[in-house]
């Protein structure tokens, strides 16, 4: 698996994980990368790209901490049909924002589509709450743009 997979699935797992009172980013202690068959690394070896390093994580954290859909909502796996793309909803028990987190897993830019109509989303937009490359301007959920092994996590009503 390319690196740069690998760190994609560390940003997914780094989401959907049920407790973080397991997940210790801070300390050199090696762990096992998710899907991985038994290469052992530590959050050291991550290179210092912005994306990757200790505040990115901090901001992943704290967005799961403020968003109930990351820590209690239900997983609806989104564009299947896309090998480069790993894309999901969690969907807010309640009746505010749900998350979409989108990862591109390849050297090439991806405009995504998403008709969340089944899933009861009613709004056309998604308002970023973290992203790699940043942006700050929501975007139509027919047209999610994500940079060349980005991120995008947004909030969708």
């Amino acid at each position: 698996m390319a690196r740069s997979k690998r760190i994609c699935h560390l940003i997914a797992s780094a989401l959907s994980v049920s407790s973080l009172a397991s997940a210790t980013i801070v300390s050199r202690t090696p762990f096992r990368l998710p899907r991985a068959s038994s290469e052992v690394c530590s959050w050291w070896d991550i290179p210092h790209r912005p994306e990757l390093n200790l505040n990115f994580y901090k901001q992943l954290i704290a967005i799961r901490r403020d968003q109930p859909a990351l820590r209690n909502g239900s997983y609806e796996a989104l564009n299947r049909r896309d090998a480069d793309v790993l894309s999901y909803l969690r969907k807010n028990p309640q009746s505010g924002e749900s998350v979409l987190v989108v990862l591109n897993m390849s050297n090439q830019p991806k405009t995504v589509s998403f008709d969340l109509k089944p899933e009861g989303i009613t709004g056309n937009a998604v308002k970023p709450l973290l992203s790699n490359p940043s942006t700050h301007a929501a975007m139509p959920l027919n047209a999610v743009l994500v940079a060349p092994f980005g991120t995008f996590i947004g909030a969708v009503k």
